[in-house]
């Protein structure tokens, strides 16, 4: 199945190339992504590049670490929107970011200005999406924190409402929760805990026309925002 479906997307390409060849990029690009990459970044670029290639319809899979990988592996998206250290093939850098730490604003640990890391071990803790072999995951295992998983969630915001009831405290990557409100204290890690955010593709120069093209966008319009 994965060769055919390269087959598949070879034929694709050329299809795009000989739109651009006419002055036009045309095609379909497939993205796999973070979904708070989905949600505070890709939506400003897809507007821009929309704008100026109408012609080109774009899907996009939200999706933790290990079901991008798969994705990748099987060429069922074009390029994907993680973090480096799961990247494949050609990395695009886009910007830096950091693990952070979600708590219960009642929380004494909430007077501090960033959350030490060795003070997660035993408290109440909400996994966001569990055993998809995520940048949480992975930090807790490096640092070998047991942590009292209490609760799990695959969506981000109900995790954020979950601390709002006191249910327990969380980690996730910085852009996800930047524009919420409520009774949740984000803070930085003790130590810190920095990742870099960018474009994994299998061959950038063998992308098609209208995922290069996309790829360059985010590049102008992610440091902006």
């Amino acid at each position: 199945m994965p060769l055919i479906r390269a087959f598949v997307q070879s034929g694709r390409n050329i299809a795009e190339h000989a739109a651009t060849i006419k002055g036009l990029v045309e095609g379909n690009i497939a993205i796999g992504t973070y979904f708070s990459i989905a949600a505070q970044w890709l939506p400003s670029v897809i507007r821009a590049f929309q704008d100026d290639h109408p012609g080109v319809s774009i899907s996009m899979v939200e999706a933790g670490n290990a079901e991008l990988a798969h994705l990748m592996a099987e060429s069922r998206i074009d390029c994907c929107f993680t973090n480096r250290r799961l990247a494949t093939g050609d990395w695009v850098p886009l910007a830096s970011g950091s693990i952070v730490a979600w708590i219960p604003t009642d929380w004494p640990e909430a007077e501090l200005d960033a959350f030490p890391l060795d003070q997660m071990e035993n408290k109440p803790f909400i996994m966001p999406l569990p055993g998809n072999k995520n940048d949480v995951e992975t930090l807790i295992a490096e640092h070998r924190i047991h942590v009292d998983e209490r609760f799990t969630a695959n969506d981000g915001y109900t995790a954020w409402r979950m601390m709002e009831q006191g249910l327990g405290m969380s980690l996730n990557n910085s852009l996800m929760g930047c524009t919420w409100q409520g009774d949740v204290r984000v803070m930085s890690l003790d130590p810190p805990q920095e990742i870099e955010l960018g474009v994994s593709v299998p061959y950038l120069q063998a992308a098609s026309p209208a995922t290069r093209a996309f790829i360059e966008y985010a590049t102008r319009i992610v440091p902006t925002l």
